[in-house]
Formats: structure tokens, C-alpha cells, sequence
């Protein structure tokens, strides 16, 4: 169980989300401290989320940091899609890369699609956020990474079953829509920022 609880950290979303702004920024303008920039920036945007769960923690809205009640969520996300539009408003006032603004608006979408979901089955964040990241390097980076780092998105998934905070469906929902989503975003991305 420790075992399972250690990748659960380690491949939340929030590391994850940290990962994600250097990723983009980084291969639309090669240029590393830019990336690094941008991805301090957005380091704040997450802290602000994590603080959110720990005060639902502490006055009794979330049971714990993954907001593993469905019943939860939704306060969750609705959160996380206005903080999404107020970084979306911050790219665009600072001049930002048009990569994170529309990665932006599209995570706030992503987290509308997610919140329907919700109201049926509690699809895995962690699942979605893992196998999103792992597609979209291997997107931008050659498929060569895709088949190195696929047993991550089965690692993550037997973690959050192991757990008991997920089922094998809400997992493979999670991974199922973290790759759909992945894949119309880069589409969608090639065709608007070109």
C-alpha cells in the first residue's frame, strides 16, 4: 500500500501540471529560460489550487488531497476553471505564449467535460493527467517516449485502484479521456497557433 501511495504522489496531477507549461512553452519557442519563466509563473497557479484543497480540508468541504468524494468534485473544478480563466486573462495581460493561454482555456474545458462526467462516474484525475502528459510529449517529442513511459499510465492506474480510490472502469475512463482530450488539443493547437 506505501508503494502505491509513493506513485500516487509522484504522478499527481499537480507534478504533473508542473511539468506540462515548460513541455509547451519550450517546444513552440525553444528557449529554455523563457520555459523556466513560465513555468515559475504557473507554479503559483497550482500552489493557489493545493491550498484550496488544503483549507476544504481543513474547514471539512474535502475529505482528503486527491478529493476523492465525487460528491466533492465539483467545488473543485469549478474553482479550477475560473483560476484557468484568470491565467488565461494573466497570459494575455503579461504577453504570454499563446500556448499556455490555449492550453489554458482548453484545461478549464477539459474540467466542464470532466465536471458531466462526474455527475455519472468519478473518471481518475490522476489516470488522465498522467496519460495526457505522456501523449502529448509523444506528440511533440517522437512515439519512441510513448513506449517508454506507458507503464507510468499502468503504474498510476494500479496505484489508484490498490488504494481503493478508483475502479478499474473509473481508471480507464480517466485514461480514455486524458488521450482523447490530449489528441483534440494538439489538433486544435496545430490548426489555430499553426
Amino acid at each position: 500500500m506505501l508503494f502505491a501511495q509513493i506513485i500516487s504522489i509522484l504522478e499527481s496531477p499537480p507534478i504533473i501540471l508542473l511539468m506540462t507549461p515548460f513541455l509547451l512553452v519550450d517546444s513552440t519557442v525553444n528557449n529554455d529560460i523563457y520555459a523556466l519563466k513560465w513555468t515559475a509563473f504557473s507554479f503559483v497557479f497550482i500552489c493557489i489550487v493545493l491550498l484550496f484543497i488544503l483549507l476544504g480540508i481543513f474547514f471539512g468541504i474535502f475529505s482528503n488531497m486527491a478529493v476523492s468524494n465525487r460528491k466533492q468534485r465539483p467545488i473543485l473544478f469549478l474553482f479550477s476553471i475560473i483560476l484557468l480563466i484568470l491565467y488565461a486573462i494573466c497570459v494575455v495581460v503579461l504577453n504570454g505564449p499563446k500556448i499556455l493561454l490555449f492550453a489554458s482555456l482548453f484545461m478549464a474545458f477539459s474540467f466542464v467535460i470532466l465536471d458531466f462526467i462526474n455527475m455519472k462516474i468519478k473518471a481518475s484525475v490522476h489516470v488522465a493527467a498522467v496519460s495526457s502528459f505522456i501523449l502529448l510529449f509523444s506528440l511533440m517529442y517522437g512515439t519512441i517516449f510513448l513506449f517508454l513511459s506507458i507503464p507510468l499510465v499502468f503504474l498510476i492506474g494500479w496505484s489508484r485502484i490498490k488504494m481503493g480510490r478508483h475502479t478499474k472502469e473509473e481508471v480507464l475512463l480517466g485514461g480514455f479521456l486524458g488521450a482523447v482530450m490530449t489528441i483534440i488539443f494538439y489538433i486544435a493547437s496545430k490548426y489555430f497557433l499553426g
